[in-house]
């Protein structure tokens, strides 16, 4: 009988002693079932010489031992094969079924042993039962540390994936990384539309950032798409399947915390690099506006190419505008009326629709700014509608970027 606690029985100690005489034999089989669904892990050129054979005969001693009642333990070689499998890029799907191969071929020699021992004859129930339990602790701790070390691994080489993904991107932003060379890393086609967006939203709006994209690629459904992150700025390309991109982009249901700043859509390698320009552009304009949801480079190109000489815009700003360019809380309300009665051309009524006021009062509005500008209002004028727009940013002190740094906002560097 196996005796629970106490010293070692006499069949414990047959079944080990049988086992470590056919450990060898059985754990080379073990590693042959694996091999036959999984040949790559035999193959030379992938893996170290006869990897998985060496991993699988490290069980010999451990195994033993645990039949000797020796608490459960993973030797080293175990964590070294999640590791190998991460490294190979081989999905944790193989690291999980090797382990349901070897956990499956691994009981039924242990009964074929148990079987054709005379010596454990007359007992296999007994020693079924205690194979049982044992060989589940086995193989649940064996099982852990693999997958801890494969998550580890995985991981590591997942943001060494990333590091050179980005690298080589800012090498072709910079024109020092041949466009095949870009192809290859980011599985994308240069020779192709692209529109390019920098999206960017807070830390606790991570997930909602990660949920704004999947809108963008089932609302969009490009031909191609690629992703990057930065900090806290996640970089995109696509290539657009049909010309209603731009109307679908308007369509995302974009959380007041996440901003999508759209580039142009242009062509061919160089419109991949410049069609980022663009992104980067209007983030940066919509940071100076505190501004978020989904932006297009249509709509900020003039307040971009504006903003790049902030003194020349102040100057401008406060030329057309003079003390409605004053920073107080009566000339911003009255600033933000003019604004959208001109983008409403001069109509008091849509433009009280949409300030959610009554028509005259947005006359009334209007008389006070044409007091302070001392001139009547010309709702075509291109330079006051663009001075009113400006006035936002002049008043939170946007700045241009620096000559070393002419393509990139703040934070964000790609």
């Amino acid at each position: 009988m196996v005796t629970v606690g106490g010293e070692l029985s006499e069949l414990e100690s047959a079944l080990a002693t049988r086992f470590r005489a056919d450990s060898a034999r059985m754990l080379a089989e073990v590693a042959d079932a694996i091999i036959a669904r999984f040949p790559r892990l035999a193959d030379d050129t992938v893996v170290p010489t006869g990897f998985l054979h060496t991993t699988l005969a490290s069980h010999a001693a451990t195994f033993a031992q645990l039949l000797e009642r020796s608490p459960a333990v993973a030797p080293p070689e175990v964590s070294e094969l999640g590791r190998t499998l991460a490294a190979i890029r081989e999905p944790i799907t193989t690291l999980t079924r090797v382990f349901e191969i070897g956990h499956e071929t691994f009981w039924q020699l242990l009964v074929t042993m148990i079987s054709e021992s005379e010596n454990l004859r007359g007992s296999e129930v007994e020693l079924l039962r205690l194979l049982t339990v044992r060989l589940f602790d086995y193989m649940q701790v064996n099982t852990s540390a693999a997958l801890r070390a494969y998550i580890q691994r995985d991981g590591e080489e997942t943001k060494a994936t990333q590091r050179r993904r980005l690298a080589v991107v800012r090498g072709s932003l910079r024109g020092e990384v041949a466009d095949q060379e870009l192809e290859g890393v980011l599985g994308y086609r240069l020779l192709s539309q692209h529109v390019a967006y920098a999206a960017r939203g807070t830390a606790l709006e991570a997930d909602e950032l990660n949920t704004v994209i999947e809108q963008l690629r089932r609302g969009v459904r490009p031909i191609q798409h690629v992703t990057l992150y930065d900090d806290d700025v996640l970089y995109g390309w696509f290539t657009p399947r049909d010309a209603t991109w731009h109307d679908r982009l308007a369509e995302l249901s974009v959380p007041k915390a996440v901003t999508v700043a759209c580039g142009a859509a242009r062509h061919g390698p160089e419109g991949f690099r410049q069609s980022h320009r663009d992104a980067l552009e209007v983030l940066r304009v919509a940071d100076a506006l505190d501004a978020s949801g989904v932006r297009h480079y249509e709509e900020s190109a003039v307040l971009a190419l504006a903003t790049h000489d902030p003194s020349a815009a102040k100057a401008f700003v406060d030329h057309q505008l003079g003390p409605l360019a004053e920073p107080s809380e009566q000339t911003q309300h009255l600033l933000r009326t003019l604004q959208v009665y001109l983008a409403e051309n001069g109509s008091p009524t849509r433009a009280g629709r949409r300030l959610h006021t009554h028509r005259n009062t947005v006359i009334q509005r209007m008389e006070r700014v044409e007091a302070l500008l001392g001139r009547r209002l010309d709702p075509s004028s291109l330079a006051l509608r663009v001075a009113a727009e400006l006035s936002t940013i002049t008043a939170s002190r946007c700045s241009a970027p620096r000559a070393d740094t002419a393509s990139e906002p703040r934070s964000a560097r790609c």
